[in-house]
């Protein structure tokens, strides 16, 4: 005979709410099956219920030589930049800011940054809302030690044989979906 609060030999046990827990050999895989449907549970949840996410799409900006060294093409209804590097590489520069939110201006004549971009081209970000200046490139020059955030490139030829340059483009709406298409 088991004694007072023991369970007798080959009895269940149960828990403190009073259910009959099962035996020792299940608790384990049942413990993952639980978890495991808690987990799939919370993102079905979670993409149903949860913000929106965030929004992403690959614009073409065109032929990869019509940007020379130094040179600035702007894609205003994007607030972004593409820009050619002293290397030959391609940048695309996102021209809103993740503090403020202000969209920066591009202003092709400024003299204020020759001495940070490429072959001393003149031209610079400027921040209206706080006079901050960047380089051509993205550096900071002036009123701030943050570059502007950058989005990643990539390059494909088109049926032409043609190399063209994609933008991975962040946080903004598609020109097709701001379209209607």
């Amino acid at each position: 005979m088991a004694a007072h609060g023991e369970a007798a030999p080959g009895a269940r046990r149960r828990s403190p709410l009073g259910l009959r827990l099962p035996p020792s050999a299940l608790r384990g895989p049942l413990l993952v099956a639980l978890a495991a449907v808690l987990g799939v549970g919370a993102v079905v949840w979670g993409s149903l219920a949860g913000p929106p996410g965030l929004q992403v799409f690959y614009f073409d900006a065109g032929p990869v030589d019509r940007l020379a060294i130094g040179k600035v093409e702007p894609y205003p209804e994007l607030d972004f930049y593409v820009v050619g590097l002293a290397d030959g590489r391609v940048r695309a520069v996102d021209g809103r800011l993740a503090g403020s939110g202000c969209a920066v201006r591009w202003l092709p004549d400024d003299a204020r940054a020759v001495d940070h971009n490429p072959l001393r081209a003149p031209g610079a970000f400027e921040d209206p809302c706080s006079g901050a200046l960047w380089a051509i490139t993205g550096d900071a020059v002036a009123g701030g030690s943050r570059p502007l955030r950058t989005f990643a490139i990539s390059y494909e030829r088109d049926a032409a044989g043609v190399q063209h340059v994609f933008v991975e483009v962040l946080g903004r709406p598609s020109p097709a979906a701001a379209a209607g298409d």
